[in-house]
């Protein structure tokens, strides 16, 4: 017996072997299973927290947008498709390295954090006493700040339209 021809048996024996294996359900499409309704828990600090916004937070930062295709197309969305393009663009948010440490162990996002200075903070008062003293203002334990809130909701906004490129925030190309 040659080895092509011990190569087809085997085939023949393993094709056997796979088609007497019971099945439970027959030619289910993957891509046709029903899809969970996302919730959004944007609890600062929570452990099951998801997203910085609230949809309602979200759409009221969007409606100051300049109505381009993609603001367009969030406002003909259902509640799910933006909450489930407003978790993403916090998957791809909290991928940053961000100042200070978080603020909790337990908390699931990157926000709130302890140590972070507020931008444009700085108090001079030199008037006041000897020596320089420069006084800031941080992000208190449960403050996330506006400019990570107007980031996720501008993100969420772009891929909601553009669903394609979707994929690169898991691959950590956007």
């Amino acid at each position: 017996m040659g080895l092509f021809a011990f190569k087809r048996i085997r085939e023949k024996e393993a094709a056997v072997a796979v088609a007497s294996i019971p099945t439970k359900t027959k030619n289910v499409n993957p891509n046709l299973r029903s899809k969970m309704a996302i919730t959004i828990v944007a609890t600062a600090g929570s452990a099951t927290a998801n997203s910085y916004l609230t949809l309602t937070d979200a759409n009221a930062i969007i409606e100051g947008l300049v109505e381009d295709d993609d603001v367009t197309a969030w406002s003909s969305s259902t509640d799910d498709q933006k909450n489930r393009a407003l978790y993403t663009s916090t998957i791809r948010i909290d991928r940053e390295r961000f100042l200070g440490a978080r603020a909790t162990d337990t908390q699931a996002l990157q926000w709130p954090r302890t140590g972070v200075r507020k931008p444009d903070t700085y108090v001079n008062t030199y008037a006041v006493g000897f020596p320089f003293r420069i006084s800031t203002d941080y992000f208190t334990d449960t403050e996330i700040p506006d400019q990570v809130k107007r980031a996720q909701a501008i993100l969420a906004v772009y891929l909601n339209n553009n669903k394609a490129r979707a994929w690169l925030i898991r691959l950590g190309g956007l």
